[in-house]
């Protein structure tokens, strides 16, 4: 029963943002130990009196460091005053509000859920330690986190997964302008580098774009997510070009999908078309965040 809350509201947030706060665990436990609020027991009460608690102190916040302050900044705050009291011994909270210096709050527009993208993409021991811990591969929770990443930004996405057969991990839909990103993600240690998957590669293209042009696609991107590349990919870039009905190949550095994320959720005018988003797509080659934040915030 105690995980209703953090379920529901985990995709409550995917599909609203800026409305829905994340029950997550830590966030409960930094109110407690801030003498703020405690859960009562009560399932459906308790995420009430959270929400509109999160509201107060987002309101509250706004009008004291005179700056937008939206739920991701909440997390975080609550994250580091945990880390702070853990940190410093017998150190408690006496107030009844939380009035951190304004520092103290992050900026970043990222959410905490796809903000572990790039140590994923590197197959981080530590975190591959963690998912065997939950018993799920790093694999997976790359795959998942990339295809929230593409909701994030306004895409339809299907997720195939691991274990469907030679399927790419998942393609994101843009109706308005009818096109589509078939995505792969890499998890690797080392950079990646086409090669001995490139038939397989071949293969799941020619089967999802037939059923992409019969939804009237018009564009179809093929899209490699990775922590970084190396080798010569123009000649394998060309040929899946040639051989397959993909418009470009892009191999995606994660921090390159990030800086995506982070520049339209801070600028509402940037949007999935032609003359913003899509047009980072229409390039083949390495997509890395110094060519997205340059594009995007010039």
């Amino acid at each position: 029963m105690g995980s209703i809350p953090y379920f529901l509201s985990y995709f409550w947030q995917i599909q609203n943002h800026a409305k829905y706060p994340i029950y997550y665990t830590s966030m409960i436990e930094g109110l407690r130990q801030n003498e703020i609020w405690s859960p009562s027991g009560d399932v459906s009460s308790d995420y009430r009196d959270f929400f509109y608690l999160n509201i107060e102190i987002k309101e509250y916040l706004t009008n004291k460091t005179g700056r937008e302050i939206n739920l991701w900044d909440i997390e975080h705050m609550l994250w580091y005053s945990i880390k702070k009291q853990t940190t410093t011994a017998n150190q408690q909270v006496a107030s009844d509000v939380i009035e951190p210096p304004t520092w103290s709050l992050p900026k970043s527009y990222i959410p905490p859920i796809i903000s572990i993208l790039p140590k994923l993409a590197k197959n981080d021991p530590e975190v591959a330690a963690i998912c065997e811990q939950n018993n799920r591969s790093i694999e997976k929770e790359f795959e998942e986190r990339c295809a929230i990443l593409f909701r994030i930004l306004g895409f339809e996405t299907r997720l195939f997964g691991q274990g469907r057969g030679r399927v790419p991990d998942g393609v994101a839909l843009c109706e308005e302008y009818r096109y589509a990103v078939i995505f792969d993600a890499k998890a690797r240690q080392g950079s990646y580098t086409m090669g001995t998957d490139e038939r397989a590669i071949r293969e799941y293209i020619h089967v999802q774009s037939a059923a992409l042009r019969r939804r009237g696609v018009r564009n179809i991107y093929f899209l490699i997510i990775s922590s970084s590349f190396s080798g010569d990919h123009d000649d394998a870039i060309r040929g899946i070009k040639i051989d397959t009905p993909v418009n470009e190949v892009i191999l995606a550095e994660a921090n390159a999908l990030l800086a995506m994320v982070e520049n339209k959720l801070r600028d509402p005018m940037i949007n999935l078309g032609p003359e913003s988003l899509q047009r980072l797509f229409a390039n083949s080659g390495v997509l890395t965040e110094p060519i997205v934040r340059n594009y995007l915030e010039n």
